[in-house]
């Protein structure tokens, strides 16, 4: 190791750096190099444990290909230095821009909607892009396999992978370019779009034994913004039990009564108000604690003055997102009845993603649909 590098851990503070070193020393020389490289203390990629040296990723050496043959054959790929092209949305990079409302067949794994791999490299994008992307394609548990092994090693030094693989699962594409080749728009699909694995919203069935209670509490709620009743939505966004984030319920509060651009501000205009349940679809990866409690549930309970709002309501939580371009407005309501305390609690948020484009008035038309603002009663 070299005894500039060597310097720059040993002044550290604490037992993180000597962990760092003990980490470190077990790692082949490559790797070392690779850690060092600016001097770093970053948690190693699946690229940079492999036991040899690998080339350089380059145009020259890569393979071409397309996301679906990588999806179709992984085994074949993994390790890889590959060229392929696709839609970049922040740590993805997809067939389409159609690809996040695509349902995962696996828990936060995003590769294995069909249409996606994970991307781990620095990009400046603000928006999606169409992007051609060089680099070798992994997968998160092979990586985590490999970082797992007798004390000390990366994982007990710095606690796992860092990039795509500390939050996520599946294939991953582990980019050394990555070359904008123009902004790639993302349309909101409507509810005439949804499908069994298209969207991860779906109207909540009649025969959902929490309907009831889910549609009494979402009345209760359109009534506070009706009356601009701040101290209950409050209590309602604190929840029964006081757990609620003070912070956040405060910030709903002001989201709802006093944003003027807010999608909330028509509620409380007099207009006939439309609303519609929605729940997660199956298989229901996100929420994964609510499924199979029959003591527990949760629905969006979303709001509309659009005369056809039945063509308009959002398919995908992605689009929940209370912008001021949306012709509805949402808030999501979790139950709990289990013991003598029954609690209730409600998460009113503006999105700060990426924003899906609300289709034209045009389109709108062949639809059958209009986005226009009624007149008031």
């Amino acid at each position: 190791m070299p005894m500039a590098m060597m310097r720059r851990l040993l002044t550290g503070t604490g037992q993180r750096s000597l962990l760092f070193v003990a980490a470190l020393l077990a790692m082949p020389i490559h790797a070392q190099a690779m850690a060092a490289d600016d001097g770093a203390l970053a948690v190693p990629t699946a690229e940079k444990i492999t036991r040899a040296p690998l080339p350089a990723c380059t145009a020259r050496n890569a393979a071409r290909v397309n996301i679906a043959a990588i999806l179709a054959d992984p085994s074949a790929w993994t390790g890889k230095c590959v060229r392929l092209e696709g839609v970049v949305d922040n740590v993805l990079i997809s067939t389409d821009a159609d690809a996040r409302y695509r349902m995962m067949g696996a828990e936060n794994t995003p590769s294995s909607n069909g249409a996606s791999l994970g991307l781990d490299g620095r990009h400046d994008f603000n928006r999606p892009v169409r992007a051609r992307v060089i680099g070798r394609v992994w997968d998160c548990e092979a990586a985590d396999s490999a970082l797992r092994g007798p004390p000390p090693n990366v994982h007990s030094a710095l606690g796992g992978l860092d990039g795509f693989c500390a939050m996520r699962r599946g294939l991953y594409l582990s980019s050394s370019s990555l070359n904008a080749r123009g902004a790639v728009p993302l349309p909101r699909r409507l509810p005439q779009h949804a499908s069994a694995d298209f969207g991860n919203l779906a109207i909540i069935s009649d025969k959902n034994p929490h309907l009831t209670r889910l549609t009494n509490e979402a009345i209760a709620f359109l009534d506070a913004v009706k009356a601009r009743d701040a101290s209950t939505l409050l209590q309602m966004h604190i929840g029964t039990t006081g757990t609620g984030d003070a912070t956040a319920a405060r910030r709903a509060v002001d989201l709802i009564l006093n944003d003027p651009k807010s999608p909330f501000a028509l509620l409380r205009r007099g207009y006939t108000i439309h609303t519609k349940m929605l729940g997660w679809r199956m298989p229901y990866w996100a929420e994964g604690r609510a499924i199979g409690d029959p003591n527990h549930a949760e629905a969006y309970a979303c709001y509309s003055i659009n005369a056809n709002a039945d063509r308009l309501w959002p398919i995908d939580t992605s689009d929940i997102d209370n912008r001021p371009t949306r012709p509805y407005a949402c808030t999501r309501i979790l139950l709990d009845q289990r013991g003598a305390v029954q609690w209730v609690r409600f998460e009113t948020e503006r999105g700060t993603g990426l924003e899906s484009v609300e289709p034209t008035t045009a389109s709108l038309a062949q639809q059958g649909g209009s986005s226009r603002t009624p007149r008031r009663r």
